[in-house]
């Protein structure tokens, strides 16, 4: 396939990915909390459960749609999972997509590395799929800042805020510091030191 034609689908399949993605987080977290509920019968309880099966299917279809785009576009962006099956995952939140890479070169030997560009976007993938952490950047660009997702993500999956890392600007405002001391969670500045990230995410794994 030509280059022109190869773009067109690439562009087709990332909106296609973003168009899908938002309905099936709705539908995924509705039927986590009706599954939740006592009073509902069994057979409801279960029809909830096929639902939710099937809505997290679709979410990894589209999940391994979104990943094969963006490692054939930039390759230097692709998950790295090591043959060891055992490898921890862990998912890096920061708008730079240089900061990624740096953190999946810092991390290929124990982790395999995935990216997301935005707090929204994060919010979905934890929803439907399992990392063993997060580094999550303080300062995001859009709407959401770190604050905001991390308070978003103790009320939702608070086993997953317990492993979470904050990556802190050079040049922290008071909000961004009072934010750092006030979540209790560990953090490191950027530019980020190779050693004291491995320190800091065998810590957190383990």
């Amino acid at each position: 396939m030509d280059e022109p034609r190869k773009g067109s689908v690439r562009r087709l399949l990332r909106d296609l990915h973003h168009d899908m993605m938002n309905p099936l987080t709705v539908i995924v977290g509705y039927s986590q909390l009706l599954i939740g509920r006592r009073d509902l019968g069994e057979d409801v309880r279960a029809q909830i459960g096929h639902i939710l099966e099937q809505a997290q299917e679709c979410s990894r279809i589209m999940k391994n749609v979104s990943q094969s785009v963006s490692t054939e576009t930039n390759p230097n962006l692709k998950a790295i999972r090591l043959p060891n099956a055992t490898r921890s995952r862990v998912l890096v939140i920061d708008d730079d997509a240089g900061q990624m890479e740096r953190v999946a070169a810092i991390l290929r030997d124990e982790c395999w590395v995935e990216g997301c560009g935005g707090g929204d976007e994060a919010l979905c993938r934890l929803l439907t799929d399992d990392f063993d952490m997060v580094l999550l950047s303080v300062r995001l660009l859009g709407t959401m800042q770190g604050a905001q997702f991390f308070k978003t993500l103790v009320v939702q999956q608070p086993e997953v805020a317990a492993r979470t890392i904050l990556l802190t600007p050079p040049d922290p405002t008071e909000d961004e510091a009072a934010f750092v001391t006030d979540s209790r969670r560990p953090a490191i500045s950027k530019p980020i030191n190779p050693d004291s990230l491995r320190v800091l995410a065998l810590q957190t794994l383990a």
